[in-house]
């Protein structure tokens, strides 16, 4: 089978590459289409978990190392500055004698003020801690507030800085003279992250 291609059949091949490139610059430059997020998360509630687990436990003794999480996510840019997100992380692990793990898993959305190379977000969502292992009866759901400012496009690479409160909650199982007790391991959380 033999293609000819008229001048006819070659301007619509042009014209239609160039609206699809077009309409793929219009979705960057828009916001639009999804990002994968990767960051470092730091929490301040790590010691009021780790005091819950030795008030109802005065046999263990609870060590930490830096509060320091990984944490991923994954959101679709609508246009306009809206997106819809899902969260993983930062991970609690308690690995040795113990052995525990809280990992939040949530749903947001947010609004970016702008398109341009540096731009402010708010984020609101809802998260559930899933916990499980010794000392851990459960994790409860709660929200996720945050405020954050990104460096880069919209769609393309960037980079940013989130200030957060994260109100999901871990019971710490109840122990012969000692009541279930209430955890919130995130509480203030300062995450650091590369978007793409």
């Amino acid at each position: 089978m033999k293609l000819h291609l008229t001048p006819q059949r070659l301007r619509a091949i042009a014209a239609l590459a160039l609206s699809l490139a077009g309409a793929s610059a219009q979705a960057q430059d828009s916001g639009t289409g999804f990002r994968f997020r990767l960051g470092l998360d730091f929490i301040s509630g790590l010691n009021d978990f780790g005091d819950k687990i030795s008030v109802n436990n005065p046999n263990i003794s609870v060590k930490q190392n830096v509060p320091v999480g990984l944490a991923l996510g994954l959101s679709y840019g609508f246009g306009g500055g809206w997106a819809a997100g899902l969260t993983v992380g930062p991970a609690i692990l308690g690995i040795g004698d113990v052995s525990l793990h809280v990992v939040p898993v949530g749903l947001d959305v947010r609004y970016r003020f702008g398109a341009e190379a540096s731009s402010p977000y708010v984020r609101l969502g809802v998260e559930k801690a899933n916990a499980g292992g010794d000392f851990i009866k459960s994790g409860k759901a709660g929200g996720v507030a945050a405020v954050g400012m990104e460096f880069g496009k919209a769609s393309g690479f960037g980079w940013g800085v989130e200030l957060g409160y994260r109100s999901a909650e871990v019971i710490v199982k109840a122990t012969p003279g000692h009541r279930e007790a209430k955890a919130q391991p995130y509480k203030a959380v300062l995450g650091l992250y590369v978007a793409f």
